[in-house]
């Protein structure tokens, strides 16, 4: 079980108070995510963390969606010698009714107020949507943000830098997320964005899907696990046969987004008023250089990937 328990309940004799009595944890995914203890060089080691992150969601999804995933509610905990990663906080959770990850349900009007205490950085978006319908999905949206978090700060430390303080971080991660749905024209988002792509392909894959401003076509918590395993295909791949027509957010592909840049190298040439227009190039040239070393890894495993389209079913989504 990656579940926190609760092994009983009652109230203070003197103050009246409500009390739980649950399961001892030794400290956060948050705490331990920023004491920088973990390393996270290659696809398998972020395969490792992402499988721990994501086996509690698909527990609690036989129940229930959490609507609260973010780092401060992962606890480690210590079981038979061996270090767990359990969820907690499920004061917020809204029962489910139904074995389909996609059936939705509507939020009361209570329910909506218990939002503002969450992280709006790890909120999916359908909850800002007029219906307030939300999903298991929700919740896997979230996972993808903590991805995310977990890149960004280890980019931070390869450049020598502190990790962000709460709010810059809050800030940030909103920026990136708002990237994905295509909301913002973020220009240090898209290098971060592009680094996971260059250090972890098959994570920045996954990111994609996870970020799908559909949630629908989001995979389930077991979904994300086939993947990792590489017992499943992603379906959003099937059809592409040109790394270009790969999608690096839900609104742009590779091969857009490269003119798009190179577009902005020629308009930057013209302008001689700017000041840091040679730093502008520069950018604008390792961007284009990342985008061409994506695109052609990524083309080589576009082709090698016939076989697994045999193979292997569709990573589960429903």
């Amino acid at each position: 079980m990656h579940l926190i328990e609760l092994f009983d309940t009652g109230n203070t004799l003197r103050y009246n108070e409500n009390i739980m009595i649950m399961e001892l944890g030794f400290e956060t995914f948050h705490e331990r995510l920023y004491k920088r203890i973990d390393s996270y060089e290659n696809d398998e080691e972020m395969k490792n963390i992402i499988c721990a992150l994501t086996v509690p969601i698909k527990e609690i999804h036989q129940v229930a969606i959490h609507v609260n995933i973010n780092p401060q509610n992962y606890l480690y905990v210590s079981e038979n010698g061996t270090m767990l990663l359990k969820l907690k906080d499920f004061g917020n959770a809204k029962l489910i009714h139904s074995d389909d990850n996609n059936e939705s349900y509507l939020f009361e009007v209570d329910a909506l107020d218990a939002f503002a205490s969450f992280r709006a950085e790890y909120t999916g978006p359908e909850h800002y949507e007029q219906d307030k319908e939300i999903s298991t999905k929700f919740d896997i949206w979230s996972l993808g943000m903590i991805i995310i978090e977990i890149h960004i700060d280890r980019l931070r430390f390869k450049q020598g830098k502190d990790s962000l303080n709460e709010q810059n971080r809050g800030v940030f991660l909103r920026e990136l997320g708002n990237l994905y749905l295509g909301f913002e024209r973020n220009h240090t988002g898209r290098f971060i964005v592009l680094e996971l792509w260059l250090k972890f392909q098959k994570t920045a894959l996954l990111v994609t899907n996870l970020l799908h401003n559909q949630r629908t076509l989001r995979l389930t918590a077991q979904g994300i696990l086939n993947y990792l395993d590489d017992s499943c295909f992603l379906e959003e791949l099937m059809p592409i046969k040109n790394a270009k027509d790969l999608r690096i957010f839900n609104t742009l592909n590779f091969g857009d987004f490269k003119r798009m840049v190179a577009q902005k190298m020629r308009v930057n040439r013209l302008n001689i008023w700017k000041s840091d227009h040679r730093e502008m190039k520069s950018e604008y040239a390792q961007m284009i250089a990342s985008l061409k070393a994506i695109i052609g890894v990524q083309q080589q495993n576009i082709e090698s990937m016939d076989a697994q389209r045999q193979l292997f079913e569709i990573c589960e989504k429903e």
